[in-house]
């Protein structure tokens, strides 16, 4: 009799198990494509038919009838192949072309062209939330022939006799090397400009690409901007004793241009980031803002290590301070502020299904991978 009991839990515990496993099935494969996996245009190979498009936002698109950026040539080379993020609106190909051969013309060092787009648009599984739409490009500082003849070298060296001490494997080898002849503009932790890495040609090069009628945003380091301001500042004085008349303080306005395109933000000290407004023929496309008022000088320091540590902190302390209040609550004051939290998160989730599912509807006709 235990026997036969035994054996009956056993078979209903099974057949607990299979029917679990079977609706756990059946929602997996009912599931949003949003919950199952990224959406199929972002594992394309290849890039779509169709009239060229960039449909969507530059942190929420995709591309239809993209093109691919040639691995070489005038005046920029494209680099890091293997990642096959070297596609982009023709806009944009035309663009990085055009001011390679300004750069060519200039005498200037050639572009290091890093990640543009997939070939089809879409977020990428690492390294950039942006670059979506197929309107941004990373171009990378690189250090000049006097760096790469004295810094660069001793720098190589120290690396090398550490990945042979450390054990490095290749692969972190090749990143450090590469992090050595693309070095960062600014160092240590009061993020001051390197001046063994920093020249005039990066201000030229920046200056360039800022003044293209079709760039919308350049995102530099806060430390970048800030020597941006000085150049700016250095070159005005003449021409504001001249600018008597509105006629010359309008050109002046527009002589700022340049200036305000140049964007801080996080990350870019060994690359900067060229974003383009939303070309001709694509309705769908999500433009990028206006640009402030003002050259976007001042607060600069916002942006630094520092500042951001000090936000974090103070953001602990009103933390513990929003919990020590609580504590104060009665049962129904605190169950009252649980309920609009609830509410409140409800309706950022909704809105982020919304976004993703006007993102599925705009894209869905880019199809899967080839």
């Amino acid at each position: 009799m235990y026997l036969f009991k035994s054996r009956l839990i056993t078979l209903l515990a099974l057949s607990l198990f299979f029917i679990c496993f079977s609706l756990l099935s059946l929602f997996i494969i009912d599931a949003p494509q949003s919950v199952q996996a990224a959406p199929a245009w972002t594992s394309a190979s290849t890039v779509s038919d169709g009239v060229p498009q960039s449909i969507g936002g530059y942190a929420s698109g995709c591309l239809q009838g993209g093109s691919l950026l040639p691995q070489q040539g005038s005046g920029y080379e494209s680099i890091r192949r293997y990642r096959n993020r070297y596609y982009a609106h023709p806009a944009t190909i035309h663009l990085l072309e055009d001011l390679g051969r300004e750069v060519e013309r200039a005498g200037l060092l050639p572009m290091e062209i890093g990640d543009l787009s997939q070939p089809r648009g879409g977020r990428m599984k690492y390294g950039h939330r942006s670059h979506q739409s197929g309107l941004d490009a990373d171009i990378w500082f690189g250090g000049d022939p006097a760096y790469r003849e004295g810094e660069g070298r001793q720098r190589k060296r120290r690396v090398k006799r550490k990945a042979k001490s450390k054990r490095w494997s290749a692969k972190t080898l090749r990143r450090a090397l590469f992090d050595v002849d693309h070095p960062s503009a600014v160092k240590g932790w009061r993020e001051t400009l390197d001046k063994k890495v920093w020249s005039t040609r990066h201000e030229q090069l920046l200056k360039r690409a800022a003044n293209r009628p079709e760039v919308a945003r350049i995102f530099v380091h806060f430390r970048i901007k800030e020597k941006m301001c000085e150049v700016y500042r250095s070159e005005s004085k003449a021409r504001d004793d001249t600018a008597r008349d509105d006629t010359a303080r309008e050109v002046a306005e527009e002589q700022t241009l340049w200036l305000r395109k140049l964007r801080p933000w996080y990350g870019h000290h060994q690359h900067f980031h060229i974003r383009l407004h939303c070309p001709p023929g694509s309705p769908e496309c999500d433009n990028q803002g206006p640009l402030p008022k003002g050259l976007g000088c001042e607060g600069l320091e916002w942006f630094s290590k520092r500042e951001k540590k000090e936000r974090k902190r103070a953001a602990k302390k009103a933390e513990d301070k929003e919990i020590a209040r609580r504590a104060t609550l009665s049962a129904r004051e605190l169950k009252a502020l649980k309920v609009a939290e609830a509410k409140e998160k409800r309706v950022r989730s909704a809105a982020a299904v919304e976004r993703q599912e006007l993102l599925m509807r705009r894209c869905r006709h880019l199809g899967p991978s080839r």
